[in-house]
């Protein structure tokens, strides 16, 4: 899992660079309502965004007891159920795959313009070539703490452009692909 923790991208305890690249799944975005008890998940609910899913809201889910739930860190009652953003992203170099998972709400913005930009590239072109995005930190103003950093995914380029931008057609294969395998 890839997660945004005080300005830093981090793959577990390994902390990602800004500016990596990765190849944004951005057609694959998933809400998900998550619970956990004992620090450990024991139901979801999830859907594609793609596919139209909504989410059930807060209160059609179980767990509604304040006076049932664990205590928080901060000594209150903790929600058992959490709502997330999943994400996948393939990094470009390797190919290995992570997916970026956040319930903040920097997590969110960075998400839905992601999803907001490769929607309208869609429906201007027509390519459903996925974004090379780069991370980023981009701070976000709030009202008790000041400007603080957020996940930013900078559209670099995209699947079906070269290194500057510039679209490139992969034209069709002069000959077909034979299935046969030669042994």
């Amino acid at each position: 899992m890839l997660k945004f923790v005080k300005g830093k991208f981090k793959v577990q305890d390994n902390e990602v660079p800004l500016g990596t690249q990765y190849i944004a799944h951005a057609n694959q975005l998933t809400f998900c309502w998550i619970k956990f008890r004992d620090k450990k998940v024991v139901d979801r609910k999830f859907g594609k965004a793609i596919d139209r899913w909504r989410p059930p809201e807060r209160d059609e889910l179980d767990d509604g007891d304040q006076s049932q739930w664990e205590t928080g860190l901060d000594g209150k009652p903790k929600d058992p159920w959490v709502f997330q953003r999943l994400l996948p992203f393939e990094h470009v170099e390797s190919g290995e795959v992570v997916i970026f998972v956040t319930s903040s709400t920097g997590g969110k913005i960075a998400c839905d313009e992601l999803v907001r930009e490769y929607a309208r590239r869609v429906k201007r072109t027509g390519s459903r070539a996925l974004p090379i995005v780069a991370l980023r930190s981009e701070d976000m103003p709030t009202t008790y703490y000041g400007p603080v950093p957020r996940p930013y995914f900078e559209v670099v380029g995209h699947e079906d452009t070269d290194g500057k931008g510039v679209e490139v057609d992969f034209g069709k294969d002069k000959e077909p692909i034979s299935d046969s395998i030669p042994f």
